[in-house]
């Protein structure tokens, strides 16, 4: 059993990423954690804090620092390596811009079960800007029974099993936007199932969100093109239809 916390930390925000992992650590209770730090912030009050919320949880003989993405560009790669070398049943992932709320109930979900996700509270932290009326909304999940209902995977709290995320290695592709739809998507052709708590275990920077996805726009990337690339890419490969 057991699981692996994998943090990405990219922001200059000593106090924020200190209270995510010691929320993370404490709600988790991973058997390791692996932070990828950005190197522009290695030796940074950042990393300083991030090292002291490991001290502080009692777990800093289970924290390890290692270098992390210098670009978004490399968000996506930068987190498959981190679950490459992961060897616990679970992987659990937590990202700079999440406070955990609640733990997953891992001991519980059925062996079929290779993905497990929740609902998330987005709200205009004080790092985004002063606050305005809607800026903090419940976001809703679903359980997933169709892949390209992958949107429904809300929030960067979750967890892979890792032999679930072991059979979609080979698809989950290295671009950032999108990454775990992407993975999510494939488990769901291969047979893995879903597990949603509908319960609000984690918030997020609701502006950060925002930003991404009108940078996606922008940039003209969108789930259903991301779909349709991913339905040829199935099929040339020979892996077996794909079945709506």
């Amino acid at each position: 059993m057991g699981t692996t916390l994998c943090m990405l930390v990219s922001r200059d925000s000593p106090a924020r990423v200190r209270a995510g992992l010691l929320a993370a650590l404490s709600y988790v209770e991973p058997s390791y954690t692996i932070i990828a730090l950005s190197p522009a912030l290695r030796n940074t009050m950042a990393e300083m804090a991030l090292r002291e919320a490991a001290h502080q949880s009692g777990r800093a003989s289970t924290v390890t620092i290692v270098p992390g993405a210098a670009s978004r560009d490399e968000v996506a790669v930068t987190r498959w390596k981190l679950y490459d070398s992961i060897r616990t049943e679970w992987i659990t992932n937590v990202d700079d811009d999440d406070g955990v709320l609640g733990p997953y109930p891992l001991a519980t979900v059925p062996a079929k079960v290779g993905f497990v996700h929740s609902d998330v509270l987005g709200i205009c932290t004080v790092a985004s800007g002063p606050w305005r009326p809607g800026d903090s909304f419940v976001r809703r999940g679903k359980t997933i029974t169709k892949p390209n209902d992958a949107y429904l995977f809300k929030g960067s709290y979750y967890c892979f099993r890792r032999a679930a995320w072991e059979s979609v290695r080979k698809y989950a592709g290295t671009a950032t936007a999108f990454e775990e739809w992407r993975v999510v998507w494939h488990m769901l052709h291969l047979g893995w199932q879903d597990h949603y708590v509908p319960q609000v275990l984690q918030y997020q920077g609701l502006r950060d969100f925002q930003a991404d996805l009108a940078a996606y726009r922008q940039a003209g990337v969108c789930w259903e093109n991301e779909i349709a690339k991913m339905q040829q890419n199935w099929k040339g490969n020979g892996v077996r239809k794909c079945a709506y």
